[in-house]
């Protein structure tokens, strides 16, 4: 045999050996220890622009609450430390502006829990408003055009966690800010009713639920195989179920199609069909036609998901598999810590401890 062929040969070899080291570092399965963290326990708020991550920032460190604007640039401050969290508590606030998401991006890294906040009276009623005509000309988003940038963020948020899958799973919750505002509510008395409260926690949970499965279904997320594993056409990332060998293997198949060494799997019917690269093939010859899975941070079976989408993520990603939910207000009252104004954040207190996650 040819030197050179020996050493292509070697080559292919070693890319195929790091290849499976990576990915089977990447899919390690959940730990059967509790993650302890060493350090202070690093939350991280997130969400779209005037979602009210600052007002509870602000509130939380320093017992303020103001009128604030969209913020440019990540803060974080430390919580003093508690029984249940002796390290202390690493708050982070992270821009919202859809231009400066890569810094909440980065600012997740390392995180042990994600509160992603969503304006209550977007969730609750931006499922049922009707999206606006080509001709709307409203100076700041509908409910529902808010409803969906709320939803596509979540989306993004939990896609970066598949494509990088954190070393332990990290909690996540999702807050459903100043529910003050909802018609529910209609004087601050009416705040105390826990019966009102549990209504609106279940009218913003179903109506985020539907424009999170509507928006996954328009992004090709809604096609599963028999093993309930996502499958989008033409799409040559693997993740969920699959085996290892089908990991590497997919991964090897995507650089090799292109250049014609991978024979064609399946054969459509002997007409002229067009190929994924815009041009004809012959009659009789037809095209490769692929289906592959698709990188996905659900662990649905046919559909479970339809009905509870935030109770079956992947348990790589999101400790237990769901995602918490919760209700809070924070009653802006300036700058002085000494004129204390109303607040209604005990679900953010609860996730901020270990002991809840």
């Amino acid at each position: 045999m040819p030197v050179d062929a020996v050493r292509v040969l070697c080559t292919c070899a070693l890319v195929l050996c790091v290849t499976a080291v990576l990915l089977l570092r990447r899919t390690r399965a959940v730990p059967e220890a509790p993650y302890v963290s060493k350090g202070p326990r690093k939350v991280v708020l997130l969400g779209v622009e005037e979602a009210g991550k600052t007002n509870v920032f602000l509130r939380m460190v320093m017992g303020v609450a103001p009128d604030t604007t969209t913020s440019q640039r990540v803060n974080a401050a430390r919580l003093s430390p508690s029984d249940a969290c002796p390290h202390g508590i690493e708050l982070v606030d992270t821009p919202g502006h859809a231009r400066l998401r890569a810094q909440a991006m980065d600012a997740m890294r390392g995180a042990d829990a994600v509160v992603f906040c969503i304006d209550a009276s977007v969730a609750s009623r931006g499922a049922n408003e009707p999206a606006p005509g080509m001709s709307s000309t409203h100076a700041r988003p509908s409910l529902h055009e808010a409803l969906q940038h709320s939803v596509d963020y979540l989306h993004d948020v939990l896609h970066t966690l598949a494509a990088d899958v954190p070393p332990q799973p990290l909690a996540l919750s999702i807050l459903f800010t100043r529910m003050d505002a909802s018609p529910l509510f209609s004087d601050r008395a009416t705040l105390a009713d826990d019966k009102r409260r549990q209504q609106l926690l279940a009218r913003c949970r179903r109506g985020l639920e539907t424009a999170f499965m509507s928006r996954r279904e328009t992004r090709g997320l809604s096609r599963t195989d028999a093993a309930g594993r996502v499958v989008v056409g033409e799409i040559g990332d693997i993740r969920g179920d699959a085996s290892l060998r089908e990991r590497v293997w997919g991964r090897m198949r995507q650089a090799l199609v292109p250049l014609g060494l991978v024979p064609a799997e399946a054969r459509t019917a002997a007409e002229l069909h067009p190929t994924r690269w815009g041009h004809k093939v012959r009659a009789g010859e037809g095209h490769q036609r692929s289906a592959e899975y698709a990188l996905d941070y659900m662990v649905a079976r046919r559909g479970a998901g339809a009905e509870a989408p935030f109770q079956c993520l992947d348990p790589r990603l999101v400790q237990g598999g769901c995602a918490a939910m919760g209700l809070g207000y924070v009653d802006r009252h300036g700058w002085d810590p000494t004129r204390v104004g109303e607040a209604y954040l005990p679900d953010v207190h609860a996730w901020l401890s270990p002991r809840a996650s």
